[in-house]
């Protein structure tokens, strides 16, 4: 009745490792009535790293898309313009996911630090003599174009756009240009050369 309760409430069992039934990582309950099976999540104290796996998961299920974009980028420092954060929770939560997936894959292929554009995923966008960000982009969202710079350890989140909103050229460079404007005035604020 106790596990049911646990289960019910998303709790975690445990239990002593006394024997082989209670040295797993889920204990099976079967309810007479409905032969029904409820399966619990269980520490043993042998299964450590089922624990950690398991309370990391559901670390993961409870943050926001804001806090699984910095997750997904939490081995760099991360400097966001307030507008980047501004934007991105007034956005479509569906959006907010596929920024944080577009990180997500530009760091598994390891183009973030350092960034390794590819002109395609990221492109590297020349604003000025010796001024540039870089563009993270895909063709979902309407065109999402998500501006950012690096250096050394540090990753600037600066802006986004959507290439639908750009009627011209010249309305994307004036987005580019902030960018960098954005990047001088944050690399300067901390400090970064």
């Amino acid at each position: 009745m106790y596990l049911a309760l646990a289960k019910e409430s998303k709790w975690i069992a445990f239990s002593l490792p006394l024997h082989n039934v209670l040295k797993e990582n889920f204990l099976h309950l079967l309810h007479n009535q409905t032969q029904n099976i409820l399966s619990i999540e269980n520490y043993c104290g042998l299964n450590n790293s089922f624990l950690l796996n398991l309370l990391s998961e559901r670390r993961k299920m409870m943050m926001d898309a804001h806090e699984q974009l910095l997750d997904v980028l939490k081995n760099w420092t991360v400097v966001e313009h307030e507008e980047f954060k501004n934007k991105f929770y007034d956005i479509a939560t569906e959006v907010q996911e596929g920024i944080v997936n577009l990180f997500k894959g530009a760091k598994d292929s390891n183009m973030l630090v350092p960034c390794r554009p590819d002109g395609k995923r990221i492109k590297k966008c020349d604003v000025a003599q010796n001024r540039s960000v870089y563009e993270l982009r895909t063709q979902n969202f309407d065109g999402l174009r998500i501006y950012f710079d690096q250096q050394g350890e540090s990753l600037f989140l600066l802006d986004f756009g959507f290439k639908s909103n750009y009627p011209t050229t010249n309305a994307q460079t004036k987005a580019l240009k902030k960018a960098a404007a954005k990047s001088i005035g944050l690399k300067a604020r901390f400090s970064i050369k």
